[in-house]
């Protein structure tokens, strides 16, 4: 269990047994993942599919339009996630989310122990982390992976000398992988080293003065971060795109249309005045923080908050290393145990709690209706033998561990601890059983509107000969099943400067914001079908269009689930010769 232990590394090196039980609420975040596919996982394994069979594109392979230069910048995740998909199914998809998950959280259980040396602050704060990472962000993107090797980066650089003395291979390794896997993400491997950089450069000449405020001498010397930045450069021309996916980042962002339609691309706030209050917090805190952390804590804080002010996809990277400054004030506060004990109870007992509300709200009727009754019986059966299993499993545990102490003075198990290690191993059963109840027994994990849409397609004609108009959401999944679609969720792939060819997306955002007239952006396609959700201005357009009939409604389909309905309406309109 968790045991008080002096401040220091010296400390942690002691106290290296954490039982089974406790340790499984480190993942607790894992329940709040869900059972959906992410909606960009299509074209991941349509990328993936692409890389199995033909190698790598250079002219984009899956939409209508012909000629668009092409770099697939995500293909050795892609080509991962699609030899999952092939394996297992969705069932492989949804457990790569969650074994993903688990060692995003565990990895930042270890940088905030790394930078904390206190086990009881570094593991609640993890949980904290790990919940709303669950809830946020962990799915089936290349995201997961780059923030893993984003935590590895920062737990090699924390960790003298033995970071020193393997660094510089450790990363030439991360560098290959990231820019193969997401070549967009490839540039902040460089970032992350600048808060090192910056604590070097604060401690020469006259900037001393003012580093000298900040606990630690500088952790890299400059020579040294150059030549782990040299290894990192050189080792990334193995991709096969070679500058141009090193420089993928350069030309894919910072569009006006894309930061409006997509969602993730989307301020967390304001940006100027935000900007200006989020410097002004975190410079108070550095000055009159009564237990100071070193200048890099402070840079990665300011550094990872601005980029979650300007979008709201980067709001991961501040959870993951926005929180290093609190994780060293802490590294202080020991708990007694029989405090850390109550906390933990108080925590979890929330985190169950607003658990049970969200997943009555979300799944409860798609939860009783998606039951037949022999399967009612035999989940009953299930639940109650494997309650039976895991309450004996924890009890022998505790029992053979009643001489085990908690504390310095060696107290023993009294009956409430044990309770409530029975308590703990009921709340393990939930974490263990319920994903795979959920995946089972509740609403598909793909939407079934667009499952529907595709038969009712293929019903039409082969997709060889419809021209499909679809809208952002819609395209990866219509394209996986061979449709060639208008346009898809990669949006970047749709910019002149990416292309080489047309502003696609420029042309769609001026179709939804109607600063051209639809029959003008019609006249321009072929289009014999056109797949449109409610959120698409074509939805109501055709609706009233007599050059258009409506051959599928969603809502007018009984084979879809309510709950899929309320959550978007989908129409398929043909053209009318």
């Amino acid at each position: 269990m968790l045991v008080n232990q002096p401040d220091g590394k010296a400390g942690i090196l002691k106290d290296k047994k954490i039982p089974v039980i406790l340790f499984l609420f480190l993942f607790v975040g894992l329940l709040f993942v869900g059972n959906r596919v992410d909606n960009d996982t299509w074209f991941l394994l349509n990328h993936g599919r692409y890389v199995d069979l033909y190698g790598f594109p250079h002219t984009e392979p899956f939409t209508m339009h012909e000629g668009l230069h092409f770099i697939m910048q995500q293909w050795l995740f892609a080509w991962i996630l699609w030899k999952v998909y092939s394996l297992a199914g969705i069932l492989g998809l949804q457990a790569f989310a969650w074994i993903g998950g688990a060692v995003l959280i565990y990895l930042d259980y270890r940088l905030v122990l790394s930078v904390s040396r206190n086990r009881q602050m570094a593991f609640l704060l993890a949980q904290i982390i790990g919940v709303f990472c669950g809830m946020l962000f962990i799915c089936q993107r290349p995201q997961l992976f780059s923030s893993i090797i984003f935590l590895l980066e920062i737990l090699v650089l924390e960790n003298i000398p033995w970071g020193k003395k393997y660094c510089f291979a450790i990363l030439s390794i991360l560098s290959v992988l990231l820019i193969n896997i997401h070549a967009a993400m490839w540039p902040m491997l460089f970032v992350f080293l600048l808060p090192y950089l910056a604590e070097w450069i604060g401690q020469q000449g006259r900037l001393a003065r003012f580093t000298a405020r900040f606990p630690e001498p500088a952790a890299w010397k400059g020579h040294e971060l150059l030549i782990l930045a040299l290894g990192m450069f050189a080792f990334a021309f193995l991709n096969p795109y070679g500058t141009e996916a090193m420089t993928y980042t350069a030309h894919s962002y910072g569009y006006k249309e894309i930061n409006a339609i997509v969602g993730e691309m989307t301020p967390l706030a304001l940006r100027g005045f935000s900007s200006i209050l989020l410097l002004l917090f975190i410079g108070l805190f550095m000055f009159y923080a009564r237990h100071r952390a070193p200048l890099r804590y402070f840079l990665f804080a300011f550094g990872t908050g601005i980029l979650a002010l300007s979008s709201v996809r980067s709001f991961f990277l501040f959870l993951l290393f926005g929180t290093l400054p609190l994780a060293y004030m802490l590294r202080g506060k020991h708990l007694a145990y029989e405090q850390h004990y109550t906390f933990q109870k108080l925590f979890l007992s929330l985190l169950f709690g607003l658990l049970l509300m969200g997943i009555s709200y979300k799944y409860y009727l798609a939860f009783l209706s998606s039951f037949k009754d022999d399967q009612r019986i035999y989940l009953g059966i299930l639940l109650f033998f494997a309650t039976l299993l895991l309450l004996s499993l924890a009890r022998f545990i505790l029992r053979s561990k009643r001489q085990h102490c908690f504390s310095a003075r060696k107290e023993l198990l009294s009956p409430e601890i044990e309770r409530d290690g029975v308590l703990s191993a009921i709340f393990i059963l939930f974490l263990v059983v319920l994903p795979p109840i959920i995946s089972c027994y509740t609403r598909s994990p793909i939407q079934q509107p667009l499952q529907r849409a595709s038969e009712v397609l293929y019903a039409e004609a082969s997709p060889e000969s419809i021209c499909l108009y679809t809208g952002y959401d819609e395209g990866p999944y219509l394209e996986f099943q061979g449709f060639p679609c208008y346009i898809d969720s990669r949006a970047e792939v749709f910019i002149k400067k990416v292309n080489q060819q047309k502003d696609i997306f420029s042309e769609y955002y001026a179709l939804q914001k109607s600063h051209i007239d639809y029959r003008d952006f019609l006249a321009r396609y072929a289009f014999n079908y056109l797949l449109v959700d409610e959120n698409d201005i074509l939805y109501y357009n055709l609706a009233n269009d007599e050059h258009y009939e409506c051959i599928w409604d969603a809502s007018e389909d009984p084979s879809i689930s309510a709950p899929d309905i309320a959550e978007k309406n989908y129409r398929i309109f043909r053209k009318i010769d």
